[in-house]
């Protein structure tokens, strides 16, 4: 049947399927496009005509590896505001990976890079092809909220609450001003109800009382949209919330957004199976109702987003000077820059880093130390040792004369011991810096979207949780404020538990560098800092270690 929203299935099996249960959810199609293998054409090309064609509101996309992600991330940025994309992207986990990889020949690529991508670009990645369907439908045709309002209007307290719970699992803002909520329905609210929200008419709620609250707050203007539920009871015959639901969706079709849900036997899937093919936007469960709400509360986010976009600061640098330092080293056939050209590179971009030499003998190991001030780290220099930790190429904390000497002497024995073949280039003196908290930052090179992004916090919370955030190159001032929003230890940046709030502009600020260096400075293949120490408001960063990784001659 013709309608608003349009498939492209990397699958063609898979899409043939969804031919079939779109025609039986009753949902409209404006088109389906298999792309297979893509050997001539792909989804950034069909996204293309898709943008221009009228007829499709919605596209719905099944992906499962990514061949050109900067084309295809050009293709979804270039999309008007008043088209949605629901996408979904199989191959997160390994073994589908490789499924994946054997059925069409594209790469998974990194899923949490894929979940940055999909934020940056403003689309909505679906868990199943259920859950697609359902914010399709939605999505297609139901009015974007235009306010931050929602309200839950159950005719018993159970479905209620459980609505509830879904609302704050898919960031559907509830409505809290109980004197609006006790004004709009204490006509239909007995005494033992509640004004709370969800709205709780009691299980005693009969047609009448039901259709006026659904009234009600689709005639307040400060309520934007609402989720109404009803399940079927031993009181009253169900029979009416057909003409109900047709009625009320007839009226208000285009005008506020509101989703039904309806539980109960075999005459109330009748109903909701009828319903659906009327397009009227009705589900058997509740959590399928506030995914769809919440769907909706995303698309009204992003949209805000780029209707509001704010301008990313320019930001210059001496690209020259930095690909001499690049150059140089691979002149001597090196990938890896030492600590101190690392060190170097950052200061050139702008990224604070502690004072520091390189020290070739034991005499200016003692200087050096003295003149940048105690207490200070030393640290092996050489390209064959890349963990100096683990080799004792690195002591910390050195307070004295007499301690640079033991630590100098120290790292030179052990160093010659495990690696007896390196070449060692001297010893970095540098700063001791005072502890702040330890963020991760950094750039990599991903076989779907080329240079990435990376940011999080250190130790604990990348090694085991992963709570990091991706975003392409370049990054916007917007893109970089979610990155750092987006990662679940964000509160201890705010200053949880009496601490004090951090620098969260310094950190948004080496972002922007570090992806404006990875757009410029193609040579670069994987920079890493870590930690970037991040002290209190108006403190700054300080970027501690820091390791970068170059293409090479021969992947330039």
């Amino acid at each position: 049947m013709p309608g608003k929203i349009a498939i492209i299935s990397q699958s063609g099996a898979l899409g043939g399927a969804m031919i079939g249960k779109s025609a039986a959810d009753g949902i409209g199609l404006s088109a389906i496009v298999s792309v297979g293998n893509k050997a001539d054409l792909d989804e950034a090309d069909l996204l293309e005509y898709f943008r221009k064609d009228k007829r499709t509101k919605v596209i719905l996309m099944y992906i499962e590896g990514v061949k050109d992600g900067e084309k295809l991330i050009k293709s979804l940025k270039a999309m008007p505001k008043d088209k949605h994309i629901v996408v979904i992207k199989s191959g997160r986990s390994k073994r589908g990976a490789l499924a994946a990889a054997s059925h069409t020949g594209s790469l998974a690529g990194s899923d949490e890079v894929f979940n940055g991508v999909a934020d940056q670009c403003r689309i909505l990645r679906a868990e199943s092809i259920e859950e697609a369907f359902n914010w399709c439908r939605v999505l297609a045709n139901s009015p974007i909220p235009k306010g931050d309002n929602s309200v839950i209007i159950p005719n018993g307290g159970g479905l209620g609450v459980m609505c509830a719970d879904a609302c704050e699992k898919y960031s559907v803002p509830l409505l809290e001003d109980v004197n609006l909520l006790k004004k709009t329905f204490e006509d239909v609210i007995p005494e033992f109800g509640s004004y709370k929200n969800p709205v709780d008419l009691t299980g005693q709620a009969g047609p009448k009382e039901y259709i006026t609250s659904l009234e009600k707050a689709l005639k307040t203007r400060d309520i934007d949209s609402v989720l109404a539920l009803y399940c079927e009871t031993g009181i009253f015959d169900s029979s009416f919330i057909r003409d109900v639901i047709t009625k009320i969706s007839e009226e208000y079709k285009g005008k506020k957004t509101i989703l039904f849900s309806t539980l109960g036997g075999e005459n109330m899937g009748k109903i909701i199976s009828d319903l659906r093919k009327k397009g009227i936007l009705i589900f058997d469960d509740v959590y399928d109702a506030a995914s769809g709400m919440g769907a909706l509360y995303r698309r009204k986010m992003y949209i805000e987003e780029m209707e509001h976009e704010e301008s990313t600061p320019p930001i210059e640098f001496d690209t020259e000077a930095i690909r001499e330092i690049i150059s140089s080293a691979l002149k001597e056939r090196r990938t890896l820059l030492l600590a101190n050209e690392a060190k170097k590179l950052m200061e050139l971009v702008g990224i604070p880093v502690p004072e520091w030499r390189v020290a070739r003998n034991l005499d200016e190991a003692i200087r050096f130390s003295e003149e940048i001030g105690y207490p200070v780290v030393l640290k092996v220099v050489s390209e064959d040792i890349v963990h100096k930790t683990d080799a004792g190429g690195v002591a910390l904390n050195i307070e004295n004369r007499e301690e640079v000497i033991d630590a100098y002497q120290a790292i030179m024995r052990n160093c010659k011991s495990k690696f007896p073949k390196a070449r060692i280039r001297g010893i970095e003196v540098c700063k001791m810096v005072p502890k702040g908290i330890e963020t991760i930052t950094g750039c990599t090179t991903d076989r779907s979207f080329g240079p990435v992004v990376m940011f999080g916090l250190g130790g604990i919370y990348v090694e085991i949780l992963k709570d990091v955030s991706f975003r392409a190159v370049p990054i916007t001032l917007t893109d970089a404020k979610k990155m750092v929003r987006s990662i679940k230890s964000y509160p201890l940046l705010l200053g949880a538990r009496g601490e004090k709030r951090k620098d969260i502009p310094a950190i948004i600020d080496t972002l922007l560098k570090l992806s404006k260096l990875m757009e410029n400075v193609k040579e670069i293949s994987d920079i890493e800092i870590n930690p970037l120490m991040v002290y209190e408001q108006g403190s700054g960063v300080m970027a501690v270690d820091v390791r970068v990784i170059l293409k090479g001659r021969e992947n330039p």
